[in-house]
């Protein structure tokens, strides 16, 4: 009787450490995959730039001289005279080298870049990050290029393969962004304040 005993307990713990082992893949297969339920996370920058006594029409004058360099793929949208407004789309260009990750590769991403002016002011928002292939396309969003980049195969090399190559395109898209911001802060010789 006991024998029979001691094999129902075996039993027992083995089920419970395939539950358990189960849960744990489970979960970690989880890792690169985005939370559907609390929806995309929208990819933005937005801060102020405080100004030492310049007007919010010098303001605007400044970021007319700014946007003539050529620094960067900029194209103005919209402007507002009237509250101070300039809306511009900025090309980034992603590169990366061929590596263990994968083959290289070459990705343009839009951003909206919006410029509100008030007296000693600046207010940048940077918003609307667009994956493009080409210059016509429309493009995919960056929220939806992020839930569409988990692989389809389920195996844990392909999926650290795809989960390092996205943090690469990320973090090289944010450093083209905060370059961009350090170059408006030059511009406009800013100290730090709030909006």
């Amino acid at each position: 009787m006991k024998e029979g005993n001691s094999f129902f307990i075996t039993m027992k713990y083995i089920f419970t450490l395939t539950i358990f082992a189960s849960c744990s893949i489970f979960s970690f297969g989880q890792n690169f995959e985005m939370n559907r339920d609390l929806g995309p996370e929208q990819v933005s920058y937005q801060n102020v730039i405080a100004t030492d006594s310049i007007t919010q029409t010098q303001l605007t004058e400044m970021a007319m001289k700014w946007e003539k360099q050529d620094k960067y793929m900029l194209k103005l949208l919209s402007e507002d005279p009237v509250i101070k407004e300039r809306t511009y789309e900025i090309i980034y260009n992603v590169i990366g080298k061929k590596s263990e990750l994968g083959k290289e590769y070459d990705y343009r991403f839009s951003t909206v870049l919006k410029l509100e002016f008030k007296d000693q002011k600046v207010r940048y928002t940077f918003n609307n990050f667009i994956k493009k292939t080409s210059p016509g396309e429309p493009g995919m969003s960056m929220e939806n290029y992020i839930a569409a980049y988990k692989p389809k195969i389920s195996s844990t090399t392909t999926r650290d393969k795809s989960a390092m190559r996205l943090d690469e395109i990320e973090t090289t898209l944010q450093d083209k962004v905060n370059e961009t911001i350090e170059d408006l802060k030059k511009t406009f010789s800013f100290k730090k304040d709030e909006w």
